[in-house]
């Protein structure tokens, strides 16, 4: 019985990723009405088990103690709360995480285990084989920022996450303390992923939700945040998406990237037009578009996703120019940071 069942795991992650592949491949080429795009991304994320779903994303390079991006991201965010205070821990973490990142590829290589992002049990299994490497370690930056941040008293940000998964990045958040300077909401379209959040933290604010169409009114949120979802979604969505965090936006976005294919060149020059502020190194890049339809001015970090860019560049060519930002505003602005990495 046990190798049965064994073996019918086996075969339905194997279904999975290959429903997912080819998800993404359609995805990519085809136009589609939104209910279609949902149906598809439904279909993805269901064939797989709960207990798979939270463990995925959270292992390997992509434990958000070490990964570089969501580090980054947290970074933003403690910018906005705190401003430059906490500098020197943040480069203190960056140059810490980059040690862990490279126990890991060395350990990887001794134990002849393929890093990756798996949904299957088995080489699941093999990442946190290789996780071993880290695990008296991996804590000390996470404890230094609860203890700094213990304490503190500041107005909290209000913070929606778009496809927050099993509450993947929001674990960092809790464990090392930013969680409760935020007023947060995390919105996933599986349940599955949003009863894993919930399961895990009862305190906070998990919901099931279309990224593409929120009941939120505009400019509830200070920040909108979101990981690793554009890439999963046509170019119509992907607009669709942009367009409705910059609605929810009253201050930033900042979303990040796994994908990037063809970024080098085209996706530089892509945000160079966008930004207009060419020469410009990519922890800087960024712009304060227009909102086409509210009027309201968004700041938008963004990574080097060519794909992202050109939508992003659709999305705000209809715009007119916004105003040069007041002194005030361009000290928010330079305590931003863009968050750039690779999951």
């Amino acid at each position: 019985m046990s190798f049965i069942s064994m073996r019918a795991q086996r075969m339905a992650a194997g279904t999975l990723s290959m429903v997912a592949r080819a998800a993404s491949r359609v995805l990519s080429v085809l136009p589609m009405g939104d209910r279609a795009e949902r149906f598809l991304l439904e279909r993805t994320w269901s064939s797989g088990s709960a207990a798979m779903l939270d463990r995925y994303l959270v292992a390997g390079y992509q434990n958000p103690r070490l990964n570089l991006q969501s580090i980054a991201l947290r970074h933003v965010l403690l910018s906005r709360l705190f401003g430059a205070e906490f500098e020197s821990i943040m480069d203190a973490e960056i140059r810490f995480a980059i040690g862990l990142n490279e126990s890991l590829r060395a350990r990887a290589a001794e134990l002849g285990v393929t890093m990756g992002s798996y949904r299957n049990p088995i080489k699941q299994a093999a990442v946190r084989r290789v996780d071993a490497a880290i695990a008296d370690r991996q804590m000390q930056l996470v404890d230094r920022w609860r203890s700094t941040l213990e304490g503190r008293s500041i107005e909290p940000l209000a913070v929606l996450e778009l496809a927050c998964g099993s509450a993947n990045d929001y674990r960092a958040f809790a464990e090392s303390g930013l969680a409760r300077h935020l007023d947060y909401i995390g919105v996933d379209l599986s349940p599955k992923n949003v009863a894993n959040a919930r399961r895990r933290f009862p305190g906070a604010s998990f919901e099931v939700g279309n990224i593409l169409e929120l009941p939120y009114p505009d400019g509830a949120f200070d920040e909108v945040i979101a990981s690793d979802i554009f890439e999963h979604l046509s170019s119509e969505a992907m607009e669709a998406a942009l367009e409705e965090a910059m609605r929810l936006a009253r201050h930033g976005l900042i979303l990040t990237f796994f994908n990037m294919a063809g970024c080098c060149v085209i996706g530089m020059d892509m945000l160079t037009r966008i930004t207009g502020m060419p020469g410009r190194s990519w922890p800087d890049v960024r712009r304060q578009p227009t909102c086409p339809k509210h009027g309201r001015r968004v700041s938008v970090q963004a990574d080097r996703s060519s794909r992202v860019a050109r939508s992003a560049e659709r999305l705000v060519s209809h715009s007119p120019t916004p105003r040069r930002p007041s002194r005030s505003m361009s000290s928010s602005r330079r305590r931003c940071r863009a968050s750039i990495g690779v999951r």
